[in-house]
């Protein structure tokens, strides 16, 4: 007999008959309850399935009706090579060494007195290699739209994307798993097409795998993810979101956060989520801090409406064996229809100045940083950059007559500056 087990806790036993065919017993779904030991139990025949339940594995009576209902499909032949009181007893040992085997699919390591290798990155510096991370925000902030672009740019060559046009660094393209509890598979894919437009690579497929399940937990499509994982070990998982992840529980309650951390660490796999935050507080995840725990990175994602342009920072607020990097500022803009991305880049502080402050300027500090920019602009100019509707543009202007002042005029156009010093 040949046992193994995987690291996501499914346990296999097999074993060759006279007649040259192969039996295994495999055991998933392991889990230790109040009452004792879970699994779902499944009796085969090379690939032909006999029977399986899901019971108490160390209560004789389930085993034992498993076994009938697993010898009934066999051949005579195969009766006579495995028979029915083997059958039973393979069975039980089986279950006998279930919980050891389960648990020892854990290694134990010692490591050399030596530097370590430096920390890699799936997406530096935001994604870890087989950490996780989590993008917080309160709604319409970005999230998802910085999650499907990055999710877009990971799996893409430098030869396909340009790194100047895919802002983050990816150090290896990768399978990008992209999975979306929360939105419509029509919002997904019409937003994903914008955004290859928008890196300027139109009317080719996203190079991103989409697992729409739109109202499902993160439960009911795990063993899919990590299906797709096996096949494809070199996967980085996106989560949209953790709100929706379905746990059965207050994200707020330590059970249920510590099972969606569970099984979102349990993917082997790199991750990075959106959570949401509290009303009153947008510096951490809404729930337990059991969440916080479960992360490597913790981003806090802002943005800032200028025109039709919205600027988006991305502030680590937690980095596990990484030094803090700096918060990172870039633009996503849109044609006059809103619904409508058309370049994606990077930005600075500088062009989104509430976004550095972290607090909302005044109409007169907006009015002020644009013009120290610009030098000279029409209120029209004016309002469209800040936001600001014109009349008030102009009150601003009219009003601090010894900081700004008519420049000169075009026609019917009016410039105006900030007063130089004297």
């Amino acid at each position: 007999m040949t046992l193994t087990s995987t690291l996501d806790g499914v346990v296999t036993e097999e074993q060759t008959l006279l007649t040259g065919e192969v039996t295994r017993l495999t055991a998933s779904e392991v889990r230790r309850e109040r009452t004792g030991l879970h699994a779902t139990v499944s009796i085969w025949l090379q690939k032909t399935l006999l029977a399986y339940d899901t019971f108490n594995v160390g209560r004789s009576e389930e085993r034992a009706r498993l076994a009938r209902r697993a010898f009934g499909m066999l051949g005579d032949v195969t009766k006579e090579a495995w028979g029915s009181a083997k059958l039973s007893h393979d069975l039980d040992i089986f279950c006998a060494v279930l919980g050891t085997e389960w648990e020892n699919r854990f290694y134990l390591e010692t490591f050399d007195d030596v530097m370590p290798a430096p920390v890699s990155f799936a997406v530096k510096p935001y994604i870890v290699e087989n950490g996780g991370t989590i993008f917080f925000a309160p709604p319409g902030q970005g999230k998802s739209y910085t999650l499907q672009i990055i999710a877009s740019c990971l799996p893409m060559t430098d030869k396909e994307l340009p790194p100047q046009k895919r802002i983050w660094e990816v150090p290896t393209p990768r399978f990008a798993l992209y999975v979306n509890l929360e939105r419509s598979a029509d919002s997904i894919k019409r937003r994903g097409a914008m955004i290859m437009h928008a890196l300027g690579i139109p009317n080719k497929p996203s190079p991103v795998v989409w697992l729409n399940a739109r109202g499902r937990s993160l439960k009911d499509v795990s063993g899919r993810v990590r299906s797709f994982i096996r096949q494809f070990p070199n996967t980085t998982v996106f989560i949209d979101s953790i709100s929706r992840a379905g746990a059965g529980g207050s994200l707020v309650e330590d059970e249920t956060a510590n099972l969606i951390a569970d099984q979102l660490n349990g993917l082997g796999a790199s991750w990075a989520a959106i959570a949401h935050t509290p009303r009153a507080d947008t510096n951490h995840a809404y729930g337990s801090v059991m969440l916080d725990a479960a992360e490597d990175i913790g981003v806090k994602v802002a943005s800032e409406r200028r025109g039709s342009t919205l600027g988006i920072s991305l502030t680590v607020v937690k980095a596990n064996d990484i030094a803090t990097p700096a918060p990172f500022f870039y633009a996503l803009e849109f044609a006059e229809n809103p619904d409508r991305l058309t370049a994606i880049r990077a930005s600075t502080a500088s062009e989104f100045p509430e976004l550095a402050t972290g607090k909302p300027m005044s109409n007169f500090q907006k009015v002020k940083t644009f013009l120290d920019a610009q030098a000279l602009a029409t209120p029209s100019e004016i309002s469209e950059a800040t936001g600001i509707a014109v009349p008030h543009v102009s009150e601003v202007l009219h009003n601090s007559p010894n900081i700004f002042y008519l420049h000169h005029k075009e026609g019917r156009a009016a410039f105006y500056a900030i007063r130089p010093l004297t």
